[in-house]
């Protein structure tokens, strides 16, 4: 379990309880996979679900795979807001930047 976090919690029978689950993961190359299709092992769908994504301005061109509910722009940064209520992914969360591709102007 290196390379795991695992945090116990006990839920009562017939109880409910809500969770909060925050990730971060840094985009080293130009792209990020967030595994949601691990869901349908468990057979039920997410009840509600809130992904936030949020870019730096510098990464005009963003490609998410799932289409946001909302985007909100402030001077720096993007950011995406998708919610879902009795979610079963059929694929992952896949997000995508690039960078403004470079003019290159040659002179003979």
């Amino acid at each position: 379990f290196e390379n795991y976090i695992i945090v116990p919690i006990e839920i009562k029978p017939y109880s409910k309880k809500n969770i909060i689950i925050s990730y971060s993961q840094k985009i080293i190359d130009s792209s990020a996979v967030y595994i949601l299709t691990t869901t349908k092992s468990w057979n039920l769908p997410l009840k509600k679900v809130k992904y936030i994504i949020e870019t730096i301005n510098d990464y005009p061109k963003v490609f998410i795979s799932l289409t946001p509910n909302k985007i909100k722009r402030t001077k720096y940064k993007s950011i995406y807001v998708i919610k879902k209520r009795n979610f079963m992914p059929s694929e992952d969360l896949y997000i995508c930047v690039h960078r403004c591709p470079v003019k290159i102007f040659l002179i003979l």
